[in-house]
């Protein structure tokens, strides 16, 4: 059976890291596997518990914070990015170099452009980086919402992250990413393969017809674009909703939520759920799905999701920036706040026109975003690069 090495910059948290636990899950039933793990924290007990982890062998790295934070500043002090420094700080990589040294790999995965100097240790083995999306891309557009001296600092860091990633090019033999749009902001000229993140369909069943007035917002909330966009659609879309749909309530879930989203929940009509272990039951209520996002990059799981549970989306460009879905037809896509808020009360009075536009999305996320549809495509890549290992 062939060994194959996949560095993660985190620990798997099976409902918050779903592309990282949709691949590692999957390969661990094709190949001989060893995951390492670089992170803050030794173990979690939901990590844990996951049946595949007893096919593989799991190589926790722990690194402190204080420790990624002085590698952060030399990084940019070096004129490097500083994000490189702080998911993958040197103390990382020796730890790695004594772990790895004399072990054999067919194939080498690495996950995000932040541990590039992964890829330093692995020479004759052939290395997949997953960007999962860019960063770049991500940077730049959070500049545009910041304070003059912060968006200095991120455009710089977005630069830096562009050059870092033409310096890398020449070690890694397979790049993927996400989507489409996130492919044309990467620094690197290479032919990089559009590998979606999956949705599991047996987990969102397509459920139609929803008679409430829930409005439904779901994200990991210690995300700076999923902080802006709860609290711009609370604080700007939702009065304007509410003045037409009095009995629309705003239900906002998702892990980690931090001072500010939690403090959304003394607003009228606004619910902050918080952490749930399965966000389903809500998406099946609600009558509507909002994806307000003002920053980010990527294919938003939060949209397909809720796409895949009969839940007609109102989404802002930049959420649907990853998805290959057609305004109107698939989602409703809104900019600013008076048509985010009339698009969402359009949905809510007819329910015709969400009854439409859940069936075309459901049918979307079948042809091209299950993750049976999404493994077929790593699994093609993982044979090309294999087929020249004897």
């Amino acid at each position: 059976m062939r060994r194959i090495l996949v560095v993660l910059p985190h620990i798997i948290r099976p409902k918050i890291h779903v592309r990282e636990y949709g691949f590692v899950s999957y390969l661990s039933t094709k190949y001989r596997l060893t995951l390492v793990t670089i992170d803050s924290e030794k173990q979690l007990h939901e990590f844990g518990r996951e049946p595949w982890l007893n096919q593989v062998e799991w190589i926790p790295v722990c690194i402190a914070r204080h420790d990624r934070l002085v590698s952060a500043i030399h990084s940019w002090a070096r004129g490097g990015p500083a994000l490189v420094g702080l998911y993958c700080p040197s103390r990382a990589i020796r730890q790695l170099d004594k772990i790895l040294r004399g072990k054999c790999f067919d194939l080498a995965h690495v996950q995000t452009i932040m541990l590039g100097p992964v890829c330093d240790l692995l020479d004759g083995t052939p290395k997949v980086l997953d960007f999962v999306d860019s960063l770049y891309l991500k940077l730049s557009r959070r500049a545009q919402l910041a304070n003059r001296l912060l968006a200095k600092i991120l455009k710089l860091e977005a630069r830096r992250i562009h050059e870092y990633e033409r310096r890398i090019e020449p070690k890694v033999d397979e790049f993927l990413i996400s989507s489409q749009l996130d492919r044309n902001y990467l620094g690197v000229c290479s032919e990089v393969q559009v590998v979606p993140t999956g949705v599991a369909l047996k987990e969102f069943p397509y459920k139609e017809g929803r008679c409430g007035k829930d409005i439904i917002f779901i994200g990991t909330l210690s995300y700076s674009p999923n902080v802006d966009a709860v609290l711009y659609f609370t604080n700007c879309v939702f009065p304007l909703i509410r003045k037409q749909v009095p009995d629309a309530q705003f239900i906002i879930v998702g892990y980690a939520p931090g001072r500010k989203v939690s403090a959304l929940g003394r607003v009228e009509g606004v619910e902050v759920r918080g952490y749930v272990p399965d966000v389903y039951p809500y998406l099946a209520r609600a009558a509507v799905a909002v994806a307000p996002l003002r920053m980010g990059s990527g294919i938003q799981l939060k949209v397909l999701q809720a796409m895949a549970a009969g839940t007609p989306v109102v989404a802002t460009p930049y959420a649907l920036g990853g998805i290959e879905a057609v305004p109107g037809v698939h989602v409703m896509v809104a900019h600013g706040q008076a048509e985010l808020a009339d698009a969402v009360v359009r949905l809510l009075k007819s329910p015709e026109d969400a009854v439409h536009l859940a069936r075309e999305a459901r049918r979307l996320v079948e042809e091209k975003y299950s993750w049976e549809v999404v493994l077929n495509k790593l699994q093609h890549i993982y044979d090309r690069l294999l087929s020249d290992r004897v």
